[in-house]
């Protein structure tokens, strides 16, 4: 980091982050003399993603819904940093909500009905579902996917690959996990979103497909119906969530 970025830092604790960074190296910076804390994304241009990527997503989504602002973005060598002002609240999977998963997870599937009304239209990325099968080819390629079964399960979700009716096309999130989600204190509803590297215009049923894993890893299989119920009362495709699921890891 050059000494020119440092001066945009200033005097501050570094506080190494461990959960939610994407394949980044996060840092919470506490400031020491009067500053607001903010979060430091550092990523290697090799890591396959882009910084510059997300610094545009969320500059766009912070018109709308509560979103980290773009303080600063830079390259530096193969860097990239990302600095941004702090969103309130706290995260879905601090232990602040342990044992509470019947309180918060109507709260989270409201949260995502609420990005999902964004205004398609007025959206200029492209998440949709043949763009996302093209990423995963890159990543099955670029050996970033495990397992030997990997590029015939991949052929196969190209050859099932579903339909996106109208209704269906939406503004995505495009990592919906409790990390990602920040809750007011009490509970009661979504106070901020974080991490839009990945957001664009595709498929609801891959943010839902997303926001399930989270909810397994972080509550348990008893969660998922709760969830789904909270976000729509109306029964959702199965079929469709369990191959967008499937298609899931390869992003």
């Amino acid at each position: 980091m050059n000494p020119g970025f440092r001066e945009v830092v200033g005097n501050c604790r570094w506080e190494e982050l461990t959960i939610g960074r994407s394949g980044a190296t996060l840092h919470r910076l506490v400031g020491l003399e009067g500053q607001e804390t903010r979060y430091l994304k550092v990523m290697s241009r090799f890591a396959g993603s882009d910084l510059a990527f997300e610094a545009e997503r969320t500059k766009w989504v912070s018109a709308y819904l509560s979103a980290p602002k773009v303080l600063d973005f830079r390259e530096e060598g193969i860097f990239e940093y990302l600095l941004t002002s702090e969103v309130p609240g706290i995260h879905a999977a601090d232990p602040h909500w342990a044992g509470r998963a019947d309180e918060i997870l109507p709260v989270l599937a409201q949260g995502l009905r609420r990005v999902h009304e964004l205004p398609v239209e007025k959206c200029p990325y492209d998440n949709r579902t043949g763009v996302v099968l093209q990423m995963a080819k890159l990543n099955l390629h670029s050996g970033l996917v495990e397992g030997e079964d990997a590029e015939e399960e991949l052929k196969d979700l190209v050859k099932t690959r579903p339909e996106t009716p109208d209704e269906d096309l939406v503004v995505l999130h495009g990592d919906y996990s409790f990390p990602n989600v920040l809750l007011t204190p009490e509970g009661d509803g979504v106070s901020g979103y974080v991490d839009w590297g990945a957001l664009g215009i595709g498929d609801r049923y891959l943010d839902l497909a997303i926001a399930v894993k989270s909810v397994i890893l972080n509550v348990g299989e008893d969660g998922v119906a709760a969830f789904l119920e909270g976000y729509s009362p109306e029964p959702l495709d199965a079929g469709k969530l369990e191959w967008f699921r499937r298609l899931n890891r390869f992003l």
